[in-house]
């Protein structure tokens, strides 16, 4: 032996003495237990297998010895206690049974290795257990064999004593569901999971929920976590089993992915990912969830609610949400297991399968993975279904002798499509691929929702709704909609703020409007579409619409026509030019919203859903009879005035108030009304090649 290796064995000789000092002091005695060994354990192992070899009843074979070594791990079982020893040549299971000790020799043998292996007391000594060996049959061989986990505690024992755990951990547990994990590390290891990680708690957790317990127990009082796992961490049995536990165990997640698919070609696999730490964290610190801004992340990997409680599990409606499902033909709906494995069997079926949530999928996010699937073929013709030959077979064996009896119609002949939809819309987003929406197309005005109000639902609620659907299927990172000024209503407080409640519209377009900014925040709030509504005021310019006041007012006093003046003329408008609406529009498209840091946010944010609405006004309200004057002078022209009372719908003042605007995007509408009419004007004469 080289002095260098000696000094090398001495130290660590050394090391292990001033270990076992630090136990004895602490109140842990390493060994309370002594006997003689007359073998090794590979000494052992090495005489029973040349017994084994030469005897003509090999299950008969017995071979005395006395072995020592560090106990790793312990389990009793009634009658029955599994031991896992270890030396330095190796490992071996000690099995013992009351019936061949005598039972007051086997319960002396059971407090005597339970004295020398607490299963708890102090909270050291607590993590001194093996993730392998104790629930281990004899018959079970080779599930240690296969697998020879890394006991932590005794391979990085100075860690633990010195620093009570791991600072951090960063790991890849095995995404691998509950129905295989009895099947691929045997019965007694899931046993063992369950009884001695989860304590006790069984369900249907996927085997990340026992790494995720594992991990946390063997961090310090102040360490921290980040894993990537599957996205069942935040789902049912998995999530109660571990993440639930840990969070009121006073674990905070602080980042958290919920769901993103699988960077890799052909895989199907969605994941999360995770970050979290049993470190204080200050009040009022803001966590990332998906890349935004948010208060607090739940189990769930949702934005923290006000809401307070852990999560219930909803039963009564499963089942009650598919009933559509199956009146349109029950073969479209797929269980996940089926769905999962059409999509292996063949990747472009992921094209056609949609997810289909029902009651037992609400208590996780509905992005995640939902129980069922829908075989969707949207608007397609039959012989571009028939290209998926998998899911069109299913559906032409199954659904079509009911689609034949059907009364719709529409349901006979397309007996392959699951629903009627805006297939338009659907199309152009897959085909484009999007990154970014912004829809500026309504039915706008106000008057003219008095005389067809259905023109206002098709286009701003059922068009309004598509638009909302295309972009929760394509991954859109923000979009951008226009609202209405109209929305603040009856509101008399001055200037109109974004701040203030907007709970009385009074015609259908402002109530459309409104509606617009709810089903926006829900889909933000639902999906985490990044969304942002901006409240238009009064607009004018070049290309205008001929049913605006400009135009109308232009068109009159050219052609010598009286111009309508409503309310006497008691009005202001803030009049905001199109150039200045083009150039807040483009400036907030590059910003998506952020959940709001606020606790308390006002109406136009929100804390839990990245989600905002902006006013896009000129700020300077003008009188109507200024306005008016205004456009006498450039015409060079006066006009014919037919006073007239206020209208059904309209409003008396209108100011915006875009200090939020001016706040986060760093734009304030500036062009002076006159300057921006001279523009309109100049461009009414070129346009309509009138000359005055």
């Amino acid at each position: 032996m080289t002095e260098e290796h000696h000094s090398t064995e001495q130290q660590l000789i050394d090391n292990r003495i001033e270990k076992m000092a630090r136990f004895r002091e602490r109140g842990d005695e390493p060994f309370k237990y002594r006997f003689e060994r007359t073998c090794s354990i590979a000494d052992a192992r090495a005489a029973f297998e040349a017994a084994e070899a030469g005897s003509e009843n090999p299950e008969q074979v017995t071979v005395a010895a006395s072995v020592a070594g560090r106990m790793v791990a312990l389990r009793g079982q009634g009658k029955v206690t599994f031991a896992d020893l270890r030396d330095e040549s190796g490992r071996i299971q000690v099995f013992f049974r009351s019936n061949e000790l005598g039972d007051d020799a086997y319960e002396r043998l059971r407090a005597a290795l339970s004295a020398a292996h607490p299963a708890s007391g102090l909270s050291d000594s607590s993590r001194i257990e093996s993730l392998v060996g104790s629930g281990l049959e004899p018959s079970v061989k080779t599930d240690y064999e296969r697998w020879r986990p890394l006991h932590w505690v005794l391979e990085a024992s100075d860690v633990f004593v010195n620093r009570g755990g791991f600072d951090a951990i960063v790991g890849n547990p095995p995404f691998l569901v509950s129905k295989k994990i009895s099947g691929a590390v045997g019965v007694s290891f899931r046993e063992w999971m369950v009884e001695q990680i989860a304590d006790g708690r069984r369900g249907g957790a996927d085997l990340v929920a026992y790494f995720v317990l594992r991990a946390v127990t063997l961090l310090a009082s102040t360490g921290s976590i980040g894993l990537i796992t599957s996205k069942v961490i935040a789902e049912g049995d998995t999530r109660e089993v571990a993440l639930d536990e840990l969070i009121r165990g006073g674990l905070v997640l602080t980042y958290a992915r919920s769901s993103e698919a699988w960077p890799a070609s052909g895989v199907s696999v969605r994941y999360s990912m995770l970050c979290g730490t049993l470190n204080p964290v200050a009040a009022g610190q803001p966590a990332m969830l998906d890349g935004r801004r948010v208060q607090g992340i739940t189990s769930q990997l949702t934005p923290r609610r006000k809401v307070e409680g852990d999560p219930v599990r909803l039963t009564s409606n499963v089942g009650k949400m598919q009933k559509g499902a199956f009146l349109l033909g029950s073969a479209f709906v797929l269980d996940s297991e089926e769905a999962y494995s059409l999509i292996a069997s063949s990747r472009a079926n992921a094209d056609v399968l949609r997810p289909f949530l029902s009651g037992e999928d609400i208590n996780s996010s509905p992005t995640s993975s939902p129980s069922r699937f829908a075989i969707d073929f949207r608007d397609w013709t039959r012989e571009r279904a028939e290209k998926y030959p998998d899911l069109y077979r299913i559906v032409e064996r199954e659904v079509l002798p009911i689609r034949a009896q059907d009364k719709i119609k529409s349901r006979r002949e397309v007996w392959w499509q699951f629903a009627v939809r805006a297939a338009g819309i659907h199309k152009l987003f897959e085909e484009e691929k999007f990154d970014v929406v912004c829809n500026l197309a309504a039915q706008a005005g106000v008057r003219y929702s008095l005389e067809n109000p259905y023109a206002y639902i098709d286009s701003n609620i059922v068009g309004f709704f598509n638009i909302l659907e295309a972009c929760r299927h394509n991954n859109i990172r923000h979009l951008v909609y226009a609202s209405s000024s109209s929305v603040y209503g009856n509101n008399t407080k001055m200037p109109l703020s974004t701040s203030d409640n907007v709970d009385h519209p009074i015609s259908l377009y402002a109530a459309t409007k409104k509606s617009n900014e709810l089903m926006a925040y829900t889909y933000s709030h639902l999906f985490g579409i990044p969304t942002t509504g901006l409240r238009f005021f009064t607009v004018y310019g070049p290309w205008g619409r001929p049913d605006m006041a400009l135009f109308l007012f232009t068109k009159a006093i050219i052609n010598d026509e009286s111009v309508k003046i409503f309310n006497y003329g008691n009005m202001t408008r803030d009049f905001t030019y199109i150039d200045d609406i083009i150039e807040g529009v483009v400036r907030v498209i590059d910003k998506p919203p952020l959940a709001s840091a606020d606790t308390k946010p006002d109406p136009s944010s929100s804390n839990i859903a990245p989600y905002k609405i902006y006013n896009i006004g000129n700020s300077n309200p003008v009188k109507l009879m200024d306005y008016i004057e205004y456009l006498e002078k450039l015409l060079g022209k006066k006009a014919n005035k037919e006073f007239l009372p206020i209208q059904p719908g309209d409003v008396p003042n209108t100011y915006a108030d875009v200090s939020d605007l001016v706040r986060d995007i760093g734009y304030k509408p500036a062009t002076k009304v006159d300057d921006g009419m001279r523009e309109f004007i100049q461009w009414y004469k070129e346009f309509y090649g009138v000359k005055i």
